[in-house]
């Protein structure tokens, strides 16, 4: 479970070199082929439009200006639009969930057609759809249910289980410990289960 707001994403898989660029802040887009597939995954069309031509459709964006006069008026014309997202989930190859060193989230901002740089994988003069990245959202947390009153916890690359240890009469309050899982050690307490992994993610990120 992610505990963020429930949120639009766009997840891309990376090869090892443009994710390190990615993760290090040297690549601020990425590229997708203007195919069938693509376009069904970035675009988004009008409840009216019943069929389309999508080698029309896949020549036109690829060279808009041979028939419209920018790429916005093209689509348009065949009732569509970019699709909206909050956030682009950039992984290493295909991870788990919990493998959270391989999986980075980013602010969206925002899709377009145009050509890339070569430096970032991009072909010379050949248009892609560019997917255009923000600043690293890195409140990721990991939560999984063992049982009532205890969780597994992944921030980052900390494991925690947290524990519910009910009411403590002396303090007159509930209480909840996090035990780091390579240490033993209880490294952080709190009265709710959320107040502790707002803690626990202050101090770890």
């Amino acid at each position: 479970m992610n505990i963020e707001n429930q949120k639009s994403s766009l997840r891309l898989s990376l090869k090892t070199k443009w994710f390190e660029m990615t993760k290090a802040g040297i690549k601020p887009e990425d590229y997708r082929e203007i195919n069938r597939y693509w376009c069904r995954r970035l675009l988004e069309f009008d409840d009216e439009t019943e069929v389309i031509d999508w080698g029309r459709l896949i020549e036109d964006l690829s060279n808009p200006e041979k028939i419209h006069e920018d790429i916005y008026e093209c689509l348009s014309f065949y009732g569509a639009r970019f699709k909206k997202f909050d956030v682009n989930i950039m992984t290493l190859g295909y991870p788990k969930s919990t493998d959270t060193e391989r999986i980075l989230n980013l602010e969206h901002k925002g899709i377009e057609i145009r050509t890339g740089n070569p430096e970032w994988g991009a072909e010379l003069n050949k248009k892609y759809f560019v997917i255009i990245h923000g600043a690293v959202e890195n409140k990721r947390v990991f939560c999984r249910r063992i049982k009532a009153g205890m969780y597994y916890v992944k921030i980052g690359k900390y494991e925690y289980e947290i524990y519910n240890y009910g009411y403590y009469a002396p303090d007159k309050c509930i209480w909840w410990e996090a035990v780091n899982l390579a240490t033993n050690e209880a490294d952080f307490h709190e009265h709710t289960k959320w107040e502790l992994i707002k803690q626990m993610q202050y101090e770890l990120l």
